[in-house]
């Protein structure tokens, strides 16, 4: 006990185990020194459940830390007509001429106006290379 710095938490003298007419101390309940301190009652429980030995009953004097709650934001609570107007500017100047429009490549097919059965040909071709690269590193 005292090479790992721990006490007893039991009074001395508790009788824990009982039998006939012997009794002895033979269940401890140990704690290093900050849990020790903050001990409000350590004792046998009143309450028989049937056994030789006895339930110990514990109670510390530990208070639950402190909860910080931050702020959150709330999308109701946005400023929407701000963020509106900030969007609708640069889309504007887009639209009028007046801003550059990006430069696309002529082979450039937006995702939408693929097929899905291409789609998924190229899903499974992927998948398929990939499960293969993956059991042959697996395998040396």
């Amino acid at each position: 006990m005292i090479k790992h710095a721990l006490r007893s938490l039991l009074p001395r003298g508790t009788k824990t185990w009982q039998k006939g007419n012997q009794e002895s101390t033979i269940d401890l309940v140990l704690a290093s020194e900050e849990p020790a301190t903050s001990v409000v009652k350590c004792i046998t429980h009143t309450t028989e459940h049937g056994s030789d030995h006895k339930a110990i009953e514990i109670k510390f004097d530990i208070a639950a830390p402190e909860r910080v709650v931050e702020a959150r934001l709330l999308f109701k609570n946005a400023p929407w007509t701000d963020i509106r107007t900030r969007i609708a500017a640069p889309l504007d100047e887009t639209q009028t001429g007046k801003g550059s429009e990006p430069e696309m490549s002529k082979d450039f097919i937006p995702f939408y106006r693929l097929s899905f059965p291409l789609l998924s040909y190229c899903y499974l071709c992927f998948r398929h290379a990939i499960q293969a690269s993956a059991s042959s590193c697996a395998s040396t």
